[in-house]
């Protein structure tokens, strides 16, 4: 973790990390949080009440969960010079990584039961930004890469949890064999 974190420190240009920076804000709280009250808002309309309250169950969960392991670990961040990304707190699980893996996780499963059509490409979409996100912590230097990979091993297990609890209530509510 500290290597891999000294060469990047040394062979990422100004440029690249400007651009990193700005990617690294879609796994940002207050995206995260507006983006999750729009969905909700949309479900709710649509009277999609089962995906509204997995939606508000899963998103809801993301900071107590993150938060009470990162209190657990007390890892301290990783040090760097650039002035880009400046996080508070501790390091470990990654939240941007869990949040990432839980958001948009759940945000594809909304659109799978949602969509008839596009399975791949929401698929590839959500995998996409949650790999970038992840990616960008560690190349901003503000994650050792074992935060990353605690960020999306405890984020899915939280995600699959909330589907199977999803699904099993609407195959309850249905009559549908799981």
């Amino acid at each position: 973790d500290a290597n891999l974190a000294v060469s990047l420190r040394a062979h990422l240009p100004v440029p690249a990390l400007r651009m990193i920076a700005a990617i690294t804000h879609l796994g940002d709280t207050l995206w995260v949080a507006s983006a999750a009250a729009v969905v909700l808002l949309i479900l709710l309309l649509r009277r999609q009440w089962t995906l509204a309250a997995s939606w508000s169950v899963a998103l809801l969960g993301i900071l107590p969960i993150n938060g009470g392991l990162k209190a657990l670990f007390r890892r301290v961040l990783p040090l760097h010079d650039h002035g880009f990304i400046v996080e508070p707190g501790w390091s470990f699980p990654s939240g941007h990584a869990f949040g990432a893996m839980v958001f948009y996780g759940m945000l594809a499963y909304v659109l799978l039961r949602l969509t008839p059509r596009f399975h791949r490409a929401i698929i590839a979409g959500a995998v996409l930004m949650i790999g970038v996100i992840g990616t960008s912590r560690i190349l901003l230097q503000v994650h050792y890469f074992s935060d990353v990979l605690a960020g999306y091993a405890t984020g899915g297990a939280w995600l699959v949890t909330c589907i199977a609890a999803t699904e099993l209530l609407r195959h309850q509510t249905t009559g549908e064999r799981p």
